[in-house]
């Protein structure tokens, strides 16, 4: 479309000194005017454009120029087609690096808070603005790209820069200004000491190795020496402390060692190989800031009082100490130097001029640094305010508008985008090494993303301040990186949040709950405090718990006694009371109190899938060999009486008979055992639960063993039903045994033993029944049977060990006094044992009339 330049609106300088100056009058292109500020258009909404650039007199002095004479584009494009008036009013600030990053705007309740439409930051402080919410997701807007041109708008970035631009897995950017480190070599200085040129000149590497092999930095040290030894009155090394120009020339070193500036943690990396650090100070980094004296550093009252300061300063009170000029270029150097194409605008480069002294090459190494600057979208302006800037970035990375090509002239740095190297200008020879050294070029925090406290890191200048401790205030290497890495980690802690803090759910305690305790991952500061302690209930009783502990104690005591049992029971086995208890149906009733206490000790802490069935396997065999043994003695017993009350009868059960009882009872409880493992495994169930804690919620597993109503019920029915018949039976015994005389038998202990069991799960299983609680259901569980199993094995053993004892005794003193135990032609006075059953039989069974 053709434009009349009557047409275009008119582009306003204004100066500090209140000057508003008519630019570029009728002029699309080739117009250099400059000043402070720029606004076009008179329309009723105001667009606001921030940029960093643009000072007269300062580097990139252009560039507003060339900004106002895009948003003049915009004005014309959004005029009204009817009455073609202005829409927008468009307005142009160039603002510090500082203050794009972290001067608030758009404040609802300060009606002074600047509001721009869009800005250019640099690539450290998208992260900042993004994740205080200030800039818009771009993410529609490149979608809307790819539908209209059939191509992603990234296709068109460099690669090198994607990192910078794509943040928490949203596009918040797009690049504009492409920036890295050069190495400039006086051609001169080389030539009279006759030194190889550095690479892309010169003989470097091999055909089997690159470059950077053998031009390194230790390489670099001794070019600097060798200058310096030749030219004691001047700088070899020449370095000037931009805005934080030391940090990145010190990354660019250490990278080189495989060492991180910020690593995995986002905390400083240098402590992580801090010897190794400190090595590189010592042969490199002081060799070459050594020479420079006092004019590499801002010569400010901060930089004076801070070096005056010989006490220990606290992170948070260090001075930003910033910044110096680049101007001292203009005139050339004598021997080397590392900066960007930027603050080399005006020297004139041999690729340029082959009389020139200056040349450009790589810099030593692997890597150098890569940084730049895109456009930003304000998040608080209107929808159509934020469409019409996404046009105006449009036209800016257009190749046609040539826009992108005048920024990087003014700025004399390299656009981001691989389509304009099709461009002549950018083929030009002088940039063959730039764009070669791209390809060895980094971020700082590669491979990460950016993230909101990296623009806060460089205004604080750390690596600034450890070199002027180091050279100037004579502090130990090894001590001035400790402190580094402290103010570094002390503005890479951030803002403290929810994000910042981590949990661990602790085992169950005492109170049977398990305790959530918090800690911040790493250090931050101010903002949300760390969370108090909280509580979420056990699905657990744990060993280390009271109840637990005693349980287990308990237990653990139980299966001694039982074995002392057992030991008594062996040593007394050749006695009458023992011989005739029988030892056999003791020995397996003393088996199964010892697998009911390790029932109660599996059933005890962090469950899982072993303990849960070996608890179930240890009650239910425990149980049917307690009541079995105790069940088949009472069974020998009651056939034995069963005639005529106390008369003998010899026609009971043999003792093969009652053992195949007891084995055919293991046997069921077996079979039912392994049908209810198969019918129910896993029986380790794990819930998901979670607990919130101001904006995060805290999952956790809540694992237990399956309860009794979580199974299969026809497989538990057959494994409790065998050992339920049996000891029903068996109570049925102890009643029909009772009667018998005490001076004739000890059946009523074992009908004693019965009673107890049979009255003690009466009563546990409606309590078991009606408890929901985990901690109840264990507590219930563990105290009957422990106790119960207690009780029941000791009135069952201690009366028969205590007969065995006594019987050993008295045999024991008839043979010590030559008689016989009994006198066949004496009346018998007293008891008598049973040569058939073990029982103490009255003499009045053999002195009957």
């Amino acid at each position: 479309m053709f434009i009349n330049a009557l047409d275009l609106p008119i582009i306003y300088g204004h100066f500090k000194d209140g000057r508003k100056v008519e630019l570029c009058k009728n002029q699309l292109s080739d117009c250099i005017d400059v000043a402070d500020s720029y606004t076009v258009g008179e329309g009723s909404e105001e667009f606001l454009l921030w940029t960093p650039f643009g000072e007269p007199g300062k580097a990139g002095e252009h560039v507003g120029n060339i900004l106002a004479r895009a948003l003049r584009d915009l004005v014309m494009k959004t005029r009204d087609p009817k009455t073609q008036k202005d829409t927008i009013r468009g307005r142009i600030e160039v603002v510090s690096w500082s203050d794009m990053a972290y001067i608030p705007i758009c404040q609802k309740d300060n009606p002074k808070s600047p509001c721009p439409t869009a800005m250019i930051l640099g690539t450290t402080q998208f992260a900042y603005r993004s994740k205080h919410g200030d800039i818009k997701i771009l993410d529609d807007y490149f979608d809307s790209y790819l539908n209209e041109t059939h191509e992603p708008l990234t296709d068109s970035f460099l690669k090198q820069v994607y990192y910078d631009y794509y943040i928490d897995t949203h596009f918040m950017a797009v690049p504009l200004i492409l920036d890295t480190r050069i190495l400039y070599f006086n051609r001169t200085t080389f030539n009279t000491l006759n030194l190889n040129y550095p690479p892309p000149y010169g003989q470097w590497g091999s055909d089997t190795e690159p470059y950077y092999v053998t031009w390194n930095w230790e390489q670099f040290v001794q070019y600097i020496n060798v200058i310096n030894a030749n030219f004691p009155n001047n700088h070899a090394f020449t370095f000037t402390g931009q805005y934080d120009e030391e940090m990145k020339l010190f990354n660019m070193i250490i990278r080189n060692y495989l060492i991180e500036t910020i690593d995995s943690s986002k905390n400083c990396g240098f402590l992580n190989n801090k010897e190794k650090v400190v090595k590189i100070i010592e042969n490199i980094v002081k060799p070459l800031f050594s020479q420079l004296g006092d004019e590499w550093y801002p010569d400010n009252e901060d930089t004076i009082n801070f070096l005056n300061n010989k006490t220990d300063i606290s992170p948070e009170d260090l001075p930003k100490i910033c910044c110096r000029d680049t101007s001292i270029y203009s005139n050339g150097f004598l021997g080397l130097t590392i900066d960007s194409p930027n603050s080399m605008r005006k020297v004139k480069l041999f690729s340029e001029d082959p009389t020139s002294e200056i040349a450009a090459g790589y810099v030593p190494g692997t890597t150098s640094y890569l940084g730049g600057s895109g456009v930003a979208i304000s998040n608080y302006v209107s929808k159509k305010m934020q469409d019409y800037a996404w046009e105006l970035i449009l036209m800016l990375i257009n190749d046609s508008s040539g826009y992108l090509t005048e920024l990087g002239i003014a700025t004399n740095m390299m656009p981001p985008y691989d389509s304009l190297y099709d461009i002549r200008y950018w083929n030009d020879q002088k940039w063959d090494v730039p764009k070669a050294q791209i390809r060895h070029s980094i971020q700082i925090q590669y491979p990460r993303e950016s993230f909101p406290e990296f623009g806060e890191l460089e205004d604080r200048h750390p690596i600034r301040l450890m070199m002027l401790e180091i050279l100037k205030k004579n502090i130990e290497p090894s001590e001035a990186v400790e402190r580094c890495c402290k103010l570094m980690n002390s503005v890479l802690a951030g803002i403290c949040s929810d994000d910042n803090w981590t949990y661990t759910l602790g085992e169950c305690a005492n109170s049977h709950k398990r305790k959530i305790t918090f800690s911040f991952v790493k250090l931050c500061k101010d903002g949300t405090p760390l969370p108090k302690e909280r509580y979420v209930s056990c699905s657990y009783v744990s060993h280390y718990s009271r109840t637990g502990g005693s349980m287990v104690i308990f237990s653990v005591i139980g299966i001694i006694i039982s074995l002392i049992y057992m030991g008594f029971f062996f040593y007394f086995r050749k006695s009458e009371p023992i011989k005739k208890a029988p030892l056999n149906y003791s020995i397996i009733a003393i088996l199964g109190s010892i697998l009911n206490y390790l029932s109660v000790i599996f059933n005890t802490g962090y469950p899982n899938e072993f303990k849960c069935i070996m608890s179930k396997w240890f009650l239910i065999i425990g149980l049917g060999l307690s009541f079995g043994g105790f069940t088949v003695k009472l069974k020998k017993v009651y056939e034995i009486f069963k005639s005529h009350g106390i008369q003998l009868n010899n026609n009971f059960s043999s003792d093969l008979k009652l053992y195949r009882i007891m084995v055919s009872l293991v046997l069921l409880n077996v079979f039912a055992l392994i049908f209810w493992t198969s019918f129910n495994s896993p029986i380790v169930s794990s819930i998901n639960e979670s607990i919130n804690v101001n904006t995060r919620s805290i999952s956790y597993d809540v694992i237990k063993c399956t309860s009794f109503f979580e199974q299969n019920l026809t497989s538990v029915f057959f494994t409790y039903i065998f050992n339920i018949i049996t000891l029903l039976y068996g109570v049925w015994l102890s009643f029909k045994t009772w009667r018998i005389p005490q001076n004739y038998s000890e059946t009523k202990f074992d009908c004693t033993s019965i009673f107890i069991s049979a009255f003690s799960i009466i009563i546990a299983i409606p309590l078991l029944w009606v408890s929901h609680s985990n901690y109840v259901h264990y507590l219930i569980k563990s105290l009957v049977l422990n106790f119960v199993t207690a009780i029941a094995i000791s009135v069952y053993c201690v009366p028969k060990i205590r007969s065995a004892y006594y019987y050993t005794k008295v045999i024991l003193q008839k043979k010590e006094s030559n008689t016989s135990l009994v006198n066949h032609s004496d009346k018998i006075l007293g008891s008598v044992i049973c040569p058939s059953c073990g029982a103490l039989l009255d003499n009045s069974l053999f002195n009957n009339k």
